[in-house]
């Protein structure tokens, strides 16, 4: 025998049951957005790396070999006479280090980051918002982008694998369709800095924290 009031109940029970679930998914979704805008759109600054006297020391040494604009790459004076070495060629630069060159400009290292992972760069932008766009507008986002760095083929190559913002990825055709493109490509034999670049690297290598660069005899 069917008791009404009772089925009516268990009804009423079980819609209050989807409500409160609602309720609580509702608070979750405002919670997390909140959370994500703190998060990402009033993104605080980086703190620049400073290294030691003799960090930096060594950072000058590296960065001197790797100029486009030397006549000579791997070459050394060693009590005043000059020597070449594959040990003078290759270069380590840990992920403090190339931060560090950021630093040469506080405004910029405030802002740019870099990571290190085996064969990706990720690079941590903070982006002020144009204060004309609506709801973001006037604050400041923090954008990522991976880089793939490797050598193949005899060349470096410099992709962009993908760029998000607060963790979601942004489709490729928002960003010039350069997805996984090596941006060295076009610019080989044109005689501008990358071609020089180009020229000049036996090999490099992205690893976890560290960046390995060879140079050419």
């Amino acid at each position: 025998m069917n008791h009404p009031a009772v089925n009516a109940g268990k009804k009423s029970w079980g819609c209050l049951h989807v409500l409160l679930a609602l309720i609580v998914l509702l608070l979750a979704a405002i919670l997390g957005s909140m959370w994500w805008v703190k998060r990402n759109a009033y993104a605080s600054s980086f703190t620049p790396v400073i290294l030691s006297e003799a960090g930096q020391a060594t950072l000058d040494a590296k960065l001197n070999a790797v100029d486009p604009s030397t006549a000579v790459f791997g070459g050394g004076m060693a009590g005043g006479i000059y020597e070449e070495s594959d040990e003078r060629r290759r270069l380590v630069f840990s992920e403090d280090e190339l931060n560090a060159v950021l630093a040469k400009d506080p405004d910029l290292a405030q802002k740019v980051r870099f990571r290190l992972s085996e064969r990706l760069v990720s690079v941590q932008v903070l982006a002020p918002v144009d204060p004309e766009i609506p709801v973001l507008g006037g604050k400041t986002l923090k954008f990522s982008i991976g880089l793939e760095l490797a050598y193949t083929n005899e060349a470096p190559v410099i992709a962009v694998r993908g760029i998000s913002i607060g963790g979601i990825p942004l489709p490729a055709a928002w960003w010039g369709d350069i997805k996984n493109k090596n941006l060295v490509d076009p610019f080989v034999g044109a005689g501008g800095f990358w071609d020089l670049f180009s020229r000049g690297v036996e090999y490099l290598d992205v690893q976890d924290g560290r960046f390995v660069l060879h140079l050419k005899p």
